[in-house]
């Protein structure tokens, strides 16, 4: 596997949360985003079939996102709604091709 540092140069706001680390794993075709480092374990998903990770205390501490790659190309988007009902935020191509790209890992 290929080593990289996964720290975000600016954090990607979704739906309030604040990620800071990011690893794309190419192979699967998933995209880890953390809030540090992650201790939390799988707490849902979003109405997208994205994979939220709270802590402890409930709040979102990770998102894995399935073939980020997809939602790019077929609708120039990649929207997520962390929580049922709440808001959706939308990420830009602009913004989420240089993440993926410059966090990919490769096995």
């Amino acid at each position: 596997m290929t080593k990289h540092d996964d720290k975000l140069d600016a954090p990607i706001a979704i739906c309030g949360v604040r990620f800071d680390h990011a690893t794309y794993y190419e192979d699967g075709e998933l995209l880890y985003l953390t809030k540090g480092v992650p201790l939390g374990a799988a707490d849902g998903d979003t109405a997208e079939g994205h994979t939220v990770f709270a802590g402890d205390d409930g709040r979102v501490v990770g998102l894995l996102i399935q073939c980020p790659w997809r939602d790019l190309d077929f609708g120039g988007t990649l929207n997520v709604t962390l929580r049922s009902g709440g808001p959706t935020t939308r990420l830009s191509r602009e913004v989420l091709e240089p993440v993926l790209v410059a966090h990919a890992v490769r096995d």
